[in-house]
């Protein structure tokens, strides 16, 4: 089964840098040619709760996971460089547009919009 369309909000925030991979080559795979993937992240605008060494870590184009909870939980965090996802999904879709989030818009988290 394949799909034209995906949308996901608030997934990729909360699991490890193994599983990102391999939800970005499951979407991939369902997606119809030209398929559009929709997905959300913590980006830049989550600088604000990160502890002082995860910013360190992020500032350097790092993804940060804080792992201590549960995989897929709320409290397992991702903050994910948006450099770092662009090029992830540079890696297989042909265009990948970046929206980033903040307290003004009704999306916080940075918007993904990728097209097979």
């Amino acid at each position: 089964e394949s799909f034209d369309g995906l949308l996901h909000y608030s997934v990729w925030t909360h699991m490890s840098n193994s599983a990102l991979l391999a939800w970005i080559d499951e979407f991939y795979r369902i997606l119809t040619p030209k398929g559009v993937l929709i997905g959300t992240t913590h980006g830049d605008h989550y600088q604000r709760i990160m502890l002082p060494h995860e910013r360190k870590q992020y500032s350097t184009g790092h993804p940060v996971f804080r792992g201590r909870y549960e995989e897929g939980r709320k409290l397992y965090l991702s903050f994910l460089p948006p450099a770092y996802i662009k090029k992830l999904l540079e890696k297989s879709f042909t265009q990948v547009i970046h929206l980033p989030g903040d307290d003004t818009t009704l999306l916080p988290q940075d918007t993904w919009i990728a097209i097979k």
